[in-house]
């Protein structure tokens, strides 16, 4: 848990430093709901204004749960696609 919150502070970290958007990934394969939905919500928090991302999950409620938190938080949901059994989702932070 403490490294999943270290891993999305770096990625925050790098874009706020970064001068051009581009996507940097996090990787929710695996967790189930509603740690998905929260990674998001947590990321969505800390990440500069007009940071852009893309989330892959694996967990069937995150079609639900990410596009809602999205939403709430006044980002910008990019793209959703399925790839296989994964969901993959682009998304620019508000601002």
């Amino acid at each position: 848990m403490i490294e999943d919150i270290d891993r999305i502070s770096s990625i925050c970290e790098r874009l706020a430093v970064d001068s051009e958007l581009r996507f940097e990934i996090l990787d929710l394969r695996g967790l189930k709901c509603p740690l998905p939905a929260l990674r998001v919500r947590r990321a969505l928090a800390g990440c500069p204004p007009g940071s852009m991302f893309r989330v892959l999950a694996t967990d069937p409620m995150s079609i639900i749960d990410i596009p809602h938190e999205v939403s709430r938080s006044g980002a910008a949901l990019l793209q959703q696609d399925h790839v296989g059994e994964e969901i993959h989702f682009k998304i620019r932070a508000a601002g």
